[in-house]
């Protein structure tokens, strides 16, 4: 699939938003909804990696629940973000 997807768009930039959008989507395409297995495929397909892995991330953790997200993803982050907010550093990610 991924093969697919490059071939479709070979020549445009990494960092096309078409590129993106249809790895993207093929990556909740062959996810079947599993949060796992749809972030590394989107960051499988290269190009913009962290875009596309948080983008499919957002989707299938809002699709799913944040309860759905597996422990291996969230369990280092001890529920704390960091963030350059002022007010807001540290606060708690279930907040």
């Amino acid at each position: 699939l991924l093969d697919r997807v490059h071939e479709a768009f070979e020549g445009y930039s990494t960092v096309h938003a078409l590129t993106n959008s249809a790895l993207c989507a093929a990556a909740l395409l062959h996810s079947d909804g599993d949060f796992h297995r749809g972030v590394t495929w989107a960051v499988m397909g290269g190009w913009d990696t962290d875009c596309n892995g948080a983008t499919v991330g957002s989707v299938l953790g809002a699709w799913n629940g944040a309860r759905a997200v597996p422990g291996h993803w969230t369990d280092r982050l001890h529920d704390t973000l960091r963030s350059g907010i002022l007010g807001y550093d540290p606060i708690a990610i279930s907040a």
